[in-house]
């Protein structure tokens, strides 16, 4: 391996999103700190490297896609064959799905610790009210809303849940404003709606 390989990493990973990884110093972080959560079961922690990564962020899907880069940059490292090229649309799903599983972890610690052991939400949940349940990646959704509804997507019945007061919500909130190409309140709430569900701080 020579020199420039070992301090700049592989071409590719420079192709796509470079000013957003330079900015964010995002392979620092991500090597020094992402290699004990990566590739893991999301854990709750004193100090998540997630959360520093975030804040470099105003845009939901960059963020994704760094997250998939910074994975595959790490299994690279990690493992004797090296993937190259453009980021695949299931390398940008399993990205989506560990940021969301991570953040529901250290937010959501209890509720999922319940479902995994199939006891009862405590009544003092604030997500009580919205028959949650774990899919098959656990990630924590909203139940029975629509169920009965067959034209719409598993999303659509069953959005995930994303806390209120985080910074992944701005981005999200960002995100269907802007395609939804700057519309009002309940256009966008109606937006979000279809992917997500962001719980009121009441019961």
């Amino acid at each position: 391996m020579n020199e420039d390989y070992w301090w700049k990493g592989p071409d590719w990973i420079n192709n796509d999103l470079k000013e957003e990884l330079s900015s964010a110093k995002i392979l620092t972080t991500c090597t020094v700190e992402a290699d004990s959560v990566l590739n893991s079961t999301p854990l709750v922690v004193e100090s998540n490297p997630l959360e520093a990564i975030i804040s470099k962020f105003s845009n939901f899907t960059k963020l994704i896609r760094v997250i998939a880069l910074c994975k595959t940059f790490i299994n690279n490292c990690n493992s004797g064959s090296k993937v190259k090229g453009q980021l695949k649309s299931e390398e940008v799903e399993s990205a989506h799905k560990f940021l969301v599983k991570t953040i529901q972890e250290a937010e959501y610690s209890q509720e999922i610790s319940h479902l995994k052991y199939h006891k009862p939400i405590p009544r003092s949940s604030k997500l009580l009210s919205l028959n949650i349940f774990l899919d098959e990646d656990d990630i924590l959704r909203v139940g029975g809303r629509l169920t009965k509804q067959p034209a719409l997507s598993f999303d659509q019945k069953f959005p995930i849940i994303i806390p209120k007061h985080h910074p992944i919500t701005t981005l999200i909130i960002r995100q269907f404003h802007l395609r939804g190409f700057h519309s009002g309140t309940q256009m966008t709430l109606s937006l979000i709606r279809q992917h997500y569900w962001i719980p009121d701080d009441e019961k």
